[in-house]
């Protein structure tokens, strides 16, 4: 291998220790009170250095939020896929948040930052709308397992699997960063930790969407 392919290889690495540091100052100190001072700092790198590789604080949450949400692609797409037929993709997907959830329930609370009134300077946005679209990814795998199963009989018939791909990404990113955000309490407070929650919201989609018993 050239040297330039050396180079590109030396900075990748360099952006996922600078993302991995980024990700421990921001969940330790709070976004909003973290600067890219605190990031260069905890990445033993100087702040000129940084911004060699991102151009703002929003920039580079972006870029850690794609990077988490491709891990949500990749272990729910791919474990459809592996699936023969709608219900058990369907179950092989739910395996696949939970799994991701569980590894990565802390970063939920930056979530926060992809909402449709982007943060940040302009030139920042499309961070945001990069994430986006790995989420129409997970939406579009989908809205090919609910047509498959309307088409094998194991989803229910009656409702549209676009319009219900859409709702239930939604509702389940939603409710996957209430209880990340709530998880002391809820596990001080409630009769069931967040885990068995999560479990049971699954559950409840499983008997809405499925025909079997």
């Amino acid at each position: 291998m050239g040297i330039g392919d050396r180079k590109q290889r030396e900075r990748a690495h360099r952006r996922r220790t600078i993302m991995a540091a980024a990700a421990r100052r921001l969940l330790s100190t709070g976004v909003e009170s973290t600067t890219m001072a605190d990031i260069a700092e905890e990445a033993e790198l100087s702040k000129a250095a940084l911004y060699l590789y991102f151009r703002s604080k929003e920039a580079l949450i972006y870029a850690l939020l794609h990077s988490i949400l491709g891990e949500f692609r990749d272990r729910i797409v791919g474990a459809a896929d592996g699936a023969d037929g709608a219900a058990a993709k369907i179950q092989a997907m739910r395996s696949g948040y939970v799994s991701v959830y569980n590894e990565y329930s802390d970063y939920l609370q930056l979530f926060q930052y992809l909402d449709y009134r982007t943060h940040g300077a302009p030139e920042d946005a499309s961070g945001a709308w990069d994430c986006f679209h790995v989420i129409d990814e997970i939406k579009e795998a989908l809205v090919r397992v609910l047509e498959q199963g309307q088409r094998d009989g194991s989803i229910r018939p009656g409702f549209d699997p676009r319009r219900t791909a859409e709702m239930q990404v939604h509702m389940v990113e939603s409710f996957l960063q209430r209880v990340a955000a709530r998880d002391r309490f809820i596990r001080e407070r409630s009769a069931f930790s967040p885990e068995e929650l999560v479990e049971q919201m699954f559950d409840m989609i499983e008997y809405y969407l499925t025909t079997q018993p």
